[in-house]
């Protein structure tokens, strides 16, 4: 099997929580985020967001913002677990091809070096990944090289961003991809961060979920092309994903998917489950994290397995395994295989108590 990666901590901030534990209650309990947050000229309505609630002065500047936020959730994961030895840090960034106003004036890497001294623990490596929602498969197989490398003891893997942004809410209304009354199949735009910290199974104790696989695939009809996606991307991402793993499709107990309710992205979600979902099952539960929190950008891959990690450890997940799906706009796809750590005590899964069993055997094979 490929290396796996331990989950040791996680942090987040959202619209509906600021930190991990409030995200994954709120998450849970069914509460959205959303409310009027993008003030139009009148006679226009208000357009609809999930906006990190933060007093005026913390968003003096788009980067000042994106540096606050990644900060916040990556300190959330450094003060629940404190480790000894080299640790890394692998931020993921919105996609260049989006032209974020926070990386205008310093770039990708002036955000990462404002994020390292705002952070305040020296990191043995820092490194960017600039791919947007996927980037999150992109930073954890870099993040997995250097542990096994021994580059660094554990890795801190955080992603942030936030589309509520003159830029980014001009082109979703110019090519009808907003939430709003004449596109109701539409986005909510939304903003945050999460963050993981991981290592080495057996390398630190602890651990409350495994990162068992991980896979990624580039989609050509991308959502700004002139073709709906067939979900051939993701369908090789999810298939790589399981490879990874060395376990089969049918291990996965529920999906945690960035689908955000526009139609591009709804279509390809009916393609890619149909193309890869093909064992029987009585159900297959799917968690949609734009349902709660909006669409997240860069920091939605990251978030789907904050919350698999803890959901799967608190013992309320539909099943043992999750597949966490995540899409970025340039068309690079991710699926992470998110399961229990063996060092972890059982969950009570009453429902799905055969299949925790049965992926144990799985994991130990």
């Amino acid at each position: 099997m490929t290396q796996a990666l331990d989950v040791l901590a996680c942090g987040s901030v959202t619209a509906i929580g600021l930190d991990a534990f409030q995200t994954a209650a709120a998450f849970r309990a069914g509460i959205a985020g959303f409310r009027n947050a993008i003030s139009r000229t009148p006679p226009q309505e208000p357009l609809r967001a999930a906006k990190v609630p933060a007093r005026r002065a913390l968003r003096r500047t788009p980067e000042e913002w994106l540096v606050r936020l990644a900060s916040r959730s990556i300190r959330e994961a450094a003060v629940y677990r404190p480790l000894i030895g080299h640790t890394g840090l692998l931020l993921v960034l919105p996609e260049a091809v989006r032209n974020h106003p926070a990386l205008a004036s310093n770039g990708a890497e002036g955000i990462l070096d404002a994020v390292g001294s705002a952070v305040g623990t020296p990191h043995s490596v820092r490194a960017l990944a600039s791919e947007g929602g996927a980037g999150i498969s992109v930073a954890l197989s870099s993040a997995r090289d250097l542990l096994v490398r021994g580059a660094v003891d554990s890795c801190l893997v955080a992603a942030v961003d936030s589309l509520l942004n003159g830029r980014d809410v001009s082109r979703l209304l110019d090519t009808a991809r907003m939430l709003e009354p004449e596109t109701p199949q539409g986005l909510v735009p939304g903003e945050g961060s999460a963050c993981i910290l991981v290592a080495l199974p057996g390398r630190y104790p602890g651990a409350f979920a495994r990162i068992l696989g991980i896979g990624s695939a580039t989609e050509r009809d991308v959502v700004a092309g002139p073709r709906y996606s067939q979900g051939r991307g993701f369908a090789a991402a999810l298939e790589a994903a399981v490879t990874d793993a060395r376990m089969p499709e049918s291990s996965v107990s529920f999906r945690i998917s960035t689908v955000n309710g526009e139609r591009y992205a709804t279509w390809e979600s009916m393609f890619y489950s149909t193309r890869f979902y093909r064992t029987r099952r009585e159900r297959l539960p799917v968690w949609y994290t734009a349902s709660r929190v909006g669409e997240m950008g860069a920091a939605s891959g990251a978030l789907a397995l904050a919350l698999a990690a803890l959901s799967i450890a608190g013992g309320y997940a539909p099943g043992p395994c999750a597949m966490c799906e995540s899409a970025s706009e340039s068309g690079l796809r991710a699926a992470c295989l998110v399961g229990p750590a063996l060092d972890a005590p059982v969950p009570p899964f009453r429902p799905e108590e055969g299949a925790y069993r049965r992926v144990l055997g799985l994991l130990h094979a």
